[in-house]
Order: C-alpha cells, then sequence, then structure tokens
C-alpha cells in the first residue's frame, strides 16, 4: 500500500499565491497525500480560497485567532496522518515530481530522517544548491541553515517527538529543528532543483529581521557549546566571518585563530568527522569552498547579494 504523505502548509494572509501553491501539490505525480492548511486567522481572502478548493485530500484548520507559525506548524503537524511530513509554504511551487522524488530516495535509505532539496528563487534565475550529504550539512549548521524549509520531507516514524518546532526559537524555527534533528538523526540533500521559492518584502526574514538575528545567534552560541566553546559576541563575528560565502574579504588573524580553536576542540570531542571538519574549516578561510548559488545567466553576483540581504536563513 502506498504511503499517505502529509503536506503541511501554514497560512497567513496567503491569499495572493495560495491557490498556485495548492495547485503545485495537488497534481503532483504522487497521488496518496493529504494536505493540512492550517490558516492563522487571515485577515484577507486565504479562508476563502481554501474553501473554494474541491479536492477531499485538503483538510482545513481554522485557527479563531492567530497563534503565530510555530504553534500553527506545531497543530498541523498533530492533525497530520502521514508516515512522511512535506513542508509546504502558501507561496511556493513545487514541481510536479517533488513528492514522488523525495519518497523514493527516503524509501531507498530509511536511516534518513529529514530530506531538503535544491530550489530556486523565482524572478532570479538564481538555484540555491546546499550540501547534500550529512557531514556537509552539518558543518554548515554550526553557522548558518543548510535546508530549504519548504524544500523538507520528514520521516514521521523516525523522528517521533524530534519532529516538532521549538516555541523558544520562533523566526529561525527551521535552523534550530535541523541543529537538534542532526545530532541524532542523517539530514540530507536531494541534488535535484524541486522548488520555486518565492521571495517578498513580508517575510518573517525581512519583517522580523532584528528577532531572527538574536535567534540564530542563541542557535549559533547552542552549536559552538558542543565544541566545548562558551562563545561571547566577538567569537560570533568570527564564527560568522569564516562561514562568510561573499568571498569578498579576508579573514582576519583572529578569524583564523579561531577556526584553529575550533578544529582543535573538534579533534578533543569528536564532534564532527575530524579529517573532513578540518578540511572545511580550512576551505572556508581560504575562501575556496564552493557557493551554494548557481545561475543560469550573468545576474548571479547580484542575485546572491539580494538574496543574502532579503533572506539569509531562508524561514519564513
Amino acid at each position: 500500500m502506498a504511503k499517505l504523505i502529509s503536506v503541511v502548509m501554514p497560512i497567513y494572509n496567503g491569499g495572493i499565491h495560495l491557490q498556485v501553491a495548492l495547485k503545485s501539490i495537488l497534481k503532483q505525480t504522487y497521488k496518496n497525500i493529504e494536505i493540512i492548511a492550517i490558516n492563522d486567522a487571515s485577515t484577507d481572502a486565504s479562508l476563502e480560497v481554501l474553501e473554494s478548493q474541491k479536492d477531499s485530500r485538503i483538510k482545513i484548520i481554522n485557527n479563531t485567532q492567530n497563534m503565530k507559525l510555530v504553534r500553527t506548524l506545531n497543530r498541523g503537524l498533530d492533525a497530520s496522518t502521514g508516515d512522511y511530513i512535506v513542508r509546504m509554504d502558501q507561496d511556493d511551487i513545487a514541481f510536479p515530481k517533488r513528492i514522488e522524488l523525495q519518497l523514493d530516495y527516503m524509501s531507498a535509505n530509511p536511516d534518513v530522517a529529514v530530506l531538503g532539496s535544491w530550489f530556486e528563487f523565482i524572478g532570479l534565475r538564481t538555484i540555491l544548491k546546499f550540501p547534500s550529504d550529512h557531514e556537509g550539512i552539518r558543518h554548515r549548521l554550526l553557522c548558518m541553515n543548510s535546508v530549504g524549509h519548504p524544500t523538507a520531507m520528514m520521516n514521521r516514524n523516525l523522528l517521533g517527538d524530534d519532529l516538532y518546532y521549538s516555541e523558544n526559537h520562533e523566526y529561525a524555527e527551521d535552523y534550530e529543528l535541523w541543529c537538534r534533528i542532526s545530532r541524532k538523526y542523517k539530514i540530507e540533500n536531494l541534488k535535484k532543483n524541486l522548488l520555486k521559492y518565492r521571495i517578498h518584502a513580508t517575510q518573517i526574514s525581512t519583517v522580523f529581521a532584528g528577532s531572527q538575528s538574536k535567534v540564530v545567534n542563541s542557535i549559533r552560541l547552542d552549536n559552538l557549546s558542543y565544541l566545548g566553546v562558551k562563545g561571547s559576541e566577538k567569537e560570533l563575528q568570527y564564527l560568522a566571518q569564516i562561514f562568510d560565502e561573499s568571498k569578498e574579504s579576508k579573514p582576519s588573524i583572529e578569524t583564523r585563530e579561531f577556526g584553529q580553536y575550533l578544529v582543535a576542540q573538534n579533534h578533543l570531542l569528536g564532534v564532527y568527522s575530524k579529517t573532513a571538519f578540518e578540511s572545511f574549516i580550512e576551505a572556508s578561510l581560504n575562501r575556496n569552498r564552493v557557493s551554494v548559488f548557481s545561475s543560469k545567466n550573468k545576474i548571479r553576483h547580484n542575485a546572491e547579494k539580494l538574496i543574502n540581504k532579503i533572506t539569509a536563513l531562508l524561514p519564513k
């Protein structure tokens, strides 16, 4: 019997793009799905758009008051009954074989708890290619997100209660979730572009940039603690410089020393594969890492700057 896939879609004032997003899921080549659409007390026509859909696979949950994203997501998880959870946002577009390809991979690799994918930015012709392997994802998670939230498929049976989002990490709930999961389970990204991601001015990463930055730094400090590093404002700056993907500035001597300190701590504690982590830090300090951005034309450089400015961590 075909596995049931639960697509969890939180919605808040998303009426303008919602029908297109829903259509991209309803027309998936894999048909055994349920869409858990949670309307978080929208003040626009979102609920009307949902109720106009004539497909029994859509299950509408209507929050009578605005619960915000994390509680809405967790409510959607509680209502879902599938073996796998797929995340989808109200304004993105999934390619037709997205669910089929991800499910095929996870079925063949039952130890993978979370599977993301590459994705493109609508209107920019730029594809974000996060690392595909678990170790590469973990390295990057030390400082920044490595899985596009709306690309994720999660193995519910494998994760259990670890599947739920932390209410203490609003605005960067996905980043915290991936960091937490990666310490116990395997996370990978499929090396295929399976989603069109929409950038706009009302995203959490834009509207709540200040609050998000504070939460992100708290997650980074937590990550450093696993390497035995207490962390300070200065060390967070060094960490950000190590992971700077712009390649426009050379790391300072202090940053290099901090990178070497991280390598030494990892050799002592074995949080990451010792050789792989040392190579990653060295490549980062020498600005030899392959960029996660790729583009089909010459606007790549400007696109990278715009994307980094608007949505560096990509939660919604």
